[in-house]
């Protein structure tokens, strides 16, 4: 369903928990531009992320990767080039004929958009790139994705599909270092005296509790949340 979304020229907005496959939509983006002779541009929070994604792009892509980050520039023109968000942003103020080559936009971690500080970064790239750029948005945490790709939608007069994914691949274990014995989990914490707290305990107790709720999904509501937590 992804891919039928990316050919024929909509935006696509994925939601989905760490492990759920959200980057092998970006490469499925990488490929579709690479063979229409387009480019495409990945952008990333901050730059030792940027930095992650060159170097395992590279694995795969080679010479076809490059990268600029401020303090990093190398093969700008490559079809594939990673971005920080603020250089992407930058970009388009500061130099828009750069984009025109460009298919796609994939913003990797698309929930800094919420963050009170830099989050204007991200509104600024989506109001202001390029009508004929392409947007693909990944996070793993967004309670209220189909407002924001109504946002989105409005902003880059398109269309843009809604995937969520909410089973959990890679199942989130809750630990605490105990001196001497190192990382243990809740369950084995009374085997190792009465150094950890009944607060602790039952901070942790809290966080395993919520562990398997998403707060993005709309039938769990705050008043449940509250009631995991008390």
């Amino acid at each position: 369903g992804v891919s039928l979304s990316i050919l024929p020229g909509e935006l696509v907005a994925i939601v989905g928990p760490t492990g759920a496959g959200k980057t092998l939509v970006a490469d499925y983006a990488i490929e579709h531009a690479f063979e229409q002779g387009r480019r495409i541009v990945y952008t990333a929070p901050i730059k030792a992320r940027s930095n992650q994604k060159c170097r395992d792009f590279r694995e795969e892509h080679g010479d076809d990767v490059g990268i600029m980050t401020g303090d990093v520039t190398i093969h700008p023109e490559a079809p594939l080039l990673i971005m920080t968000t603020v250089v992407f942003r930058n970009t388009i103020f500061e130099s828009p004929e750069r984009l025109e080559p460009v298919e796609f936009v994939v913003f990797d971690e698309i929930h800094y958009l919420d963050d009170e500080e830099r989050g204007t970064v991200w509104e600024e790239s989506i109001l202001y790139a390029p009508l004929h750029i392409r947007v693909l948005a990944l996070s793993a945490t967004i309670p209220n994705i189909e407002q924001l790709a109504g946002w989105i939608r409005k902003a880059r007069k398109c269309e843009m599909d809604v995937v969520e994914e909410h089973e959990r691949p890679v199942p989130l274990h809750h630990y605490l270092y105990v001196p001497d014995a190192g990382p243990k989990e809740l369950r084995q914490l009374n085997l190792y005296g009465t150094d950890v707290t009944d607060a602790g305990i039952a901070a942790i107790a809290k966080l395993e509790k919520l562990q398997s709720v998403w707060l993005w999904n709309s039938d769990v509501s705050e008043a449940g949340i509250a009631e995991l937590v008390k």
